[in-house]
């Protein structure tokens, strides 16, 4: 009999693992890490997200991360992860990909780049943020 909780549910477990906070604590430099909150998005022909730094009112944020489902991304169909100096210039870019994960220190100025009309594929991602309270917001 096939297992009823969809695929995500397994995925949500992984990222609000212990061994999971340990790991991005480590990999910023915190002395601990409290918690996550995560969404699943897909970024479909013309979506893109403006220059922004992922400050919170609510929840402490210490890192943000994405981890790439998308497959055989072509360069020229945009949707890149793209980081910006403080004039807005971007210093480093990212192209989606699968099982890619990628955490970053916040606040830093990052956008997406739009995905244009004519890609041929899905960009798919979870993405999230490392918490010092999780008590802070409702998961």
């Amino acid at each position: 009999m096939r297992d009823p909780a969809p695929p995500i549910h397994g995925l949500t477990e992984l990222v609000q693992s212990r061994a999971f906070l340990d790991f991005g604590a480590k990999v910023i430099g915190a002395p601990q890490v409290a918690g996550v909150r995560a969404q699943a998005s897909h970024y479909r022909p013309g979506d893109f997200l403006t220059l922004h730094d992922d400050k919170h009112g609510r929840d402490a944020r210490l890192a943000a991360f994405t981890l790439g489902f998308t497959r055989e991304w072509r360069p020229d169909w945009g949707g890149q992860l793209l980081f910006h100096d403080a004039d807005g210039q971007i210093e480093r870019g990212f192209m989606p990909g699968f099982n890619v994960l990628t955490l970053f220190r916040v606040p830093r100025p990052h956008s997406v780049a739009p995905v244009a009309a004519y890609a041929a594929a899905k960009r798919l991602s979870v993405t999230g943020w490392l918490i010092d309270d999780p008590e802070g917001a409702p998961r």
